[in-house]
């Protein structure tokens, strides 16, 4: 992965359009004034560690090019209000995010949602193996507050659509139709979706089967709800 280790060499970059996937910097030491202003220009995500990890005559720190690019999220706020997207909330196995992201390319789904925080870096070598090179395939829009930018996705027009265990108030997967333009949220591998963005979506969509198991897997379940999404395109 591309380093870049000169102040002005990141602004340009930055100015030029290329997806920085991090910046980091020496713990303990506050940053340097125009290193701020493109931090918060920008909203980069940074990550303080130990001198010594820094890059070979790195002092500020360092900006890691993205493998690949970032869209950002206010253009899905800008139009068109159509397809479907695959929010990562809290999904921290990159296996799982690999064959999500895999699944998604391969079902035609518009894109993905990205945090910018817990979700594993573009850059991860398991990442591109995982998902068969289709993370090349996809745009990836980057959240940097995932649960206002669904708010705001969802005042646009966009339903959030939540998977969850069989349950009466849920709806079955067989018994739905998809939306014009749908997030479908999945939650980490333990736990799920958290509460707040379970309250968050419109629709609780769940996958029947035997009830000798508890729960498929969160890339299982990805696999089939984009397939039946397909399916019905």
């Amino acid at each position: 992965m591309e380093v870049i280790t000169d102040l002005r060499a990141l602004r340009r970059a930055l100015e030029g359009g290329i997806a920085i996937d991090r910046v980091v910097c020496p713990a303990g030491k506050p940053y340097l004034p125009a290193l701020y202003q493109l931090v918060r220009r920008y909203n980069l995500r940074v990550q303080q560690v130990p001198p010594s990890a820094l890059p070979k005559g790195a002092t500020w720190g360092a900006a890691y090019v993205s493998p690949v690019p970032f869209r950002s999220v206010e253009e899905l706020l800008a139009g068109p209000v159509e397809g479907l997207l695959v929010a990562l909330v809290g999904i921290t196995d990159v296996r799982n995010v690999g064959a999500i992201v895999r699944s998604a390319a391969a079902f035609s789904a518009r894109g993905i949602i990205w945090p910018a925080e817990k979700t594993t870096s573009p850059a991860n070598p398991e990442l591109w193996r995982s998902s068969a090179g289709a993370l090349s395939h996809l745009p990836l829009f980057r959240s940097h507050r995932l649960y206002t930018d669904l708010q705001k996705l969802s005042s646009a027009g966009w339903s959030l659509i939540a998977t969850t265990k069989p349950s009466p108030q849920a709806t079955a997967l067989s018994a739905w139709r998809w939306p014009p333009a749908a997030i479908l949220l999945l939650g980490r591998e333990d736990k799920g979706l958290p509460p707040e963005y379970l309250a968050l979506a419109s629709t609780h969509l769940t996958i029947a089967h035997t009830p000798a198991v508890e729960s498929l897997n969160v890339s299982t379940a990805a696999a089939i709800l984009l397939w039946h999404y397909y399916q019905q395109q």
